[in-house]
């Protein structure tokens, strides 16, 4: 569902015709229903996307999940002054986090994605591997919220500014081993393991 002005645009693009644009994330998204497609337990995901930000004013959540008390959460987002790039999880027993090393640029396209593989959280900037994060066999926990795009539904008001393309959830590790890949610039088709496209 599309909430408020976020609008599918021609004027900048990275794949195909057209880029999904928000000039205000905190009011301008796309959400769909809480669902168990989003609920990985302890198994692997990918999080990933291009994105185009047009400003960066603090914090920025790309996609996730997070309940409205702050409290169970699984996302990605670009962080305050660092502008660095950030995967968020809750695990049954503590939360951990993996965050890049290098800046997010303005008014450029770059391929974020965030996986889990097995027990280590990974991220990757254009297709190279920053950081990683032990989070052993732990499960997820469940945030029971709105899936959203552009922003979290706890976190209104740091929404994303820009342009996204090729936005993909996946209940498998597309990027594993840390093994640095070439970012498609192709759409993507979905497969068995695609749970948003």
């Amino acid at each position: 569902t599309a909430v408020g002005d976020v609008a599918n645009t021609r004027a900048v693009r990275k794949v195909g015709d057209s880029s999904i644009y928000t000039s205000d994330g905190a009011s301008n998204y796309l959400s769909t229903p809480d669902s168990s497609d989003f609920m990985f337990g302890t198994g692997d995901f990918t999080l990933e996307m291009w994105v185009h930000p047009t400003s960066l004013p603090g914090y920025q959540y790309l996609m996730g999940q997070i309940r409205t008390d702050g409290t169970d959460e699984c996302f990605i987002r670009i962080d305050g002054t660092t502008n660095k790039f950030r995967l968020g999880i809750q695990g049954d027993s503590s939360g951990a986090s993996c965050i890049s090393t290098s800046a997010i640029a303005l008014d450029t396209w770059t391929h974020l994605a965030a996986v889990r593989d097995d027990e280590t959280l990974r991220v990757y900037v254009n297709g190279v591997q920053e950081t990683t994060t032990d989070f052993g066999t732990q499960s997820q926990t469940e945030p029971t919220a709105q899936y959203q795009i552009c922003r979290v539904q706890y976190s209104s008001a740091t929404g994303f500014v820009g342009y996204m393309d090729e936005i993909r959830v996946s209940n498998s590790c597309r990027y594993p081993d840390g093994t640095t890949f070439t970012p498609s610039t192709t759409a993507f088709t979905a497969d068995a393991n695609t749970k948003l496209l």
